[in-house]
């Protein structure tokens, strides 16, 4: 029972050391002023209005045609949650264009809040590129976590500090402006009436 306890508490001081960490690196609402922050996370957001013929259904359908076309990343759609309309897909972001050293993988919710519909790119992690073991999610609609590999091989972009490794700023650089576009294709392409 002691050694749990240590334990425990051990984990709660690196914790908020690494929270602490994190916030200490914000610059203008972005981390190390690059990727896009909202509470504790990097998050990436868009949303739609939804007036006219925009509806769920017609939105969710967009969003899988654009995944299915999609170039920048890979997507596999992982949950629908009829009761509270969030569908969500998990995406590996193609690491060869930059390094062979790592892949970024991530979810993407879509989901409705009044007359709008969501979209948000969050849980961003880095693993190596070895560390192929595929998506997996832990419970249910806004309890996703990636499974990436072993604990120790796998941690959040919360956790990386540029121009250190392999992680330079213009990487990081080129990382964010990947994400923006996916976020403003699949805003555009849910947007679009056909």
């Amino acid at each position: 029972m002691r050694i749990l306890l240590i334990l425990s508490f051990f984990s709660s001081v690196l914790f908020c050391n690494a929270q602490e960490s994190f916030q200490s690196n914000i610059e203008y609402g972005r981390f190390y002023g690059i990727f896009p922050v909202a509470g504790n996370q990097v998050l990436y957001a868009g949303s739609i209005s939804c007036n006219g013929s925009a509806s769920r259904d017609s939105i969710y359908e967009k969003a899988k045609i654009y995944f299915g076309k999609n170039k920048e990343a890979k997507f596999q759609f992982v949950s629908a949650n009829k009761d509270s309309g969030e569908v969500l897909y998990q995406g590996l972001l193609n690491s060869g264009a930059f390094s062979s050293k790592s892949d970024l993988r991530f979810n993407i919710s879509i989901y409705f809040k009044e007359k709008v519909c969501l979209l948000n790119l969050y849980q961003i992690m880095i693993s190596p590129t070895e560390a192929k073991s595929g998506f997996s999610f832990n419970g249910g609609a806004g309890s996703a976590s990636l499974n990436s590999g072993s604990a120790d091989s796998a941690g959040p972009i919360e956790n990386i500090v540029p121009d250190k490794g392999e992680f330079s700023r213009r990487y990081c650089q080129k990382i964010d402006q990947r994400f923006l576009t996916i976020i403003a294709g699949l805003k555009s392409a849910c947007s679009e009436d056909r």
